[in-house]
């Protein structure tokens, strides 16, 4: 049987912010949060296995909005349980995905629960991210990429297709998969107009785990991802993937570093002049 869905009511939003060592970029987060004029939140912040100053860092801003949960990590990084364990302790009626590396811009929640207020369960909004570059200059993405930024819906939506798939661990393609299960049960993707959100500069994650997480995800015909125990911080089941890594290391690897070097290669010819 499915586990209760919490206790709606008592907040309008719950922002969920998963993590792991972001340290360096969930003070800002955090800040932007609360920066917004819209005020009826809260902030759930999911520590999946990390071991840097995060709960520290949360206890200066001394705001009862914020809550900390660490979770044990069991075997890889996986950001949808971390997501997912959120979600379950959350009381809102509209349930905000964000990533810890994010900055929202002005008025992104006044204008997010507008448009909810208005539109209900039909859809889950996204914003499109600008990136910030590491000289400190401003890179605008194109629409429809980086979707797991920034994924907010009604919590039944979140429920009816139990979360975020737990299978798709590591980085990568478990915010499409989302997407386009929602989409089964009818819930379009809605990209909010004139917001800006803003992605702090750190190393990149390889993402080698995306092409693994895609296929399983295309595999996947059903609007439903996990088990009934969807969310929990002791998954069933072992992590450890050892033909995950076996593809990743034989297959996926070579592949992006021949594309790469096919790149170099490509940007390195110059054409001979005419004479």
């Amino acid at each position: 049987m499915e586990r209760d869905k919490g206790g709606v009511g008592m907040t309008s939003v719950s922002i969920i912010i998963p993590c792991r060592n972001r340290a360096k970029n969930i003070s800002k987060c955090i800040a932007s949060i609360l920066k917004q004029g819209y005020k009826d939140y809260e902030i759930i912040v999911c520590d999946y296995g990390g071991g840097d100053k995060t709960e520290e860092i949360l206890k200066r801003f001394n705001d009862e909005r914020i809550r900390y949960i660490h979770i044990a990590q069991y075997g890889r990084w996986n950001l949808s349980r971390a997501r997912n364990i959120g979600i379950r302790e959350s009381k809102g009626e509209l349930i905000l995905s964000l990533d810890a590396d994010m900055l929202l811009g002005e008025r992104v929640l006044e204008e997010l629960w507008d448009y909810f207020k208005e539109h209900g369960k039909k859809f889950i909004y996204q914003i499109q991210r600008t990136n910030i570059k590491e000289d400190g200059t401003f890179e605008s993405m194109p629409v429809n990429t980086f979707l797991g930024d920034f994924q907010a819906t009604h919590r039944d939506n979140f429920f009816k297709v139990r979360g975020f798939d737990e299978k798709l661990d590591m980085y990568g393609y478990e915010d499409l998969d989302i997407v386009v299960r929602l989409g089964r049960i009818g819930v379009k993707q809605y990209w909010l107009p004139n917001l800006k959100l803003y992605h702090q500069w750190h190393l990149m994650s390889p993402g080698n785990e995306t092409y693994i997480n895609m296929i399983r995800s295309k595999l996947n015909r059903s609007h439903l991802a996990n088990d009934e125990n969807w969310g929990s911080s002791i998954p069933k089941g072992d992590d450890k993937r050892y033909l995950d890594r076996f593809l990743i290391w034989a297959v996926i690897k070579p592949i992006k570093a021949i594309k790469k070097g096919l790149r170099l290669l490509k940007s390195s010819h110059k054409p001979l002049n005419s004479q």
